[in-house]
Order: structure tokens, then sequence, then C-alpha cells
């Protein structure tokens, strides 16, 4: 009887932190998709533009141009000076920071099928095609719950957008091709 006890207890162990971590990268999922289709306020997405005094419109603007070409060179220092600069003029304009910076920019460099849309272009054909055969098997391993292999093909995708000069939080869809 003491053994099954110890079984279960070890069992149970196990068992909770892993449904606890499913638990939150599903609520994480469902804030990023809700983050996307709108802010807190109700705003549908890219209904930033125009909300900018015409000076805070153009320093933005300025700012994003300049951000949008040290990701280019991949120049982390002045990126990441860049998107402190412009989080700064969204918070003076209570704009919430997980607002993509295409959707208040008045150029805006979005195309309408996504908000990293480019980043698939920055694959050459051979790593856009691993990069789809990991993300393939990374919703067949989500789906059945296989979360050893699930986190295999997380760091294999992640290996990929890094050589590549993606940043770590672009959503795996966002890279991987419609099809």
């Amino acid at each position: 009887m003491k053994r099954i006890l110890g079984v279960c207890a070890v069992l149970i162990a196990v068992t909770l932190p892993l449904l606890a971590q499913d638990a939150d990268d599903n609520r994480r999922q469902h804030d990023r998709d809700d983050a996307r289709r709108e802010d807190s306020r109700g705003y549908e997405r890219r209904q930033w533009r125009g909300r900018l005094s015409s000076e805070d419109q153009q320093r933005f603007d300025s700012y994003y141009s300049r951000w949008l070409e040290y990701r280019r060179t991949n120049n982390r220092e002045e990126t990441r000076n860049m998107e402190k600069r412009m989080r700064d003029v969204m918070a003076r304009n209570n704009i919430p920071s997980n607002v993509p910076f295409d959707e208040v920019a008045s150029t805006g460099d979005r195309e309408d099928g996504g908000h990293y849309r480019r980043e698939r272009s920055r694959l050459s054909p051979e790593d856009q095609e691993r990069f789809d055969s990991y993300y393939s098997r990374w919703l067949e391993y989500r789906r059945t719950n296989n979360r050893e292999e699930t986190v295999n093909m997380e760091k294999r995708m992640r290996d990929v957008m890094s050589r590549n000069n993606i940043p770590a939080d672009v959503p795996f869809d966002e890279v991987a091709s419609r099809r």
C-alpha cells in the first residue's frame, strides 16, 4: 500500500508541473492572439496611425525608419536605442507597448498578410524548407502533447531564425510558408 501511494505521489509530482506549464503556454498564446486582434481599449489592428500629433508622428517615423535600417544591418545596440525612443513616444500618447511599431508609423512597412511578412523573405529556399519541416512537425507534436519533441522542434526553428537574423519574438507561423 505504501508503495502504491509512493508511486501515485511521484506521478502527481511529475504531472502537475507539466499540466501547469501547458496551461501557461496556452494562456500566453491566447494573450498574443488577443493582443494581435485588438488592444485593451477595443481599437482594431492598424488603428494607431494618425493618433499622434504631427510632431510626435514625425519623430516616431524618423525613429522607425532608422530602426528598420539598423535591423537590416544587424546593429543591435542602435536597434534597441530606437525601440526605446519609439516606446517613449507611444507611452506619451497612451499607445500600449504591445502594439507593433509598423501600426503606429505613418509609412508602415507592413504588408496586409501579417506583421512579420518581410521575415519570410529573409530565408534561403533551403532554410525555408527546413523551417517549414520543423514547423509542421512542431504542430503535430503539440497536437499529440509530445512535449520533448515539441521543445526539440522549437529549438531547431529558433536556430534557423537566429541564423537569418529574425527576432526571437516573431511567431513561428509568421516565418512558416503559407500553404
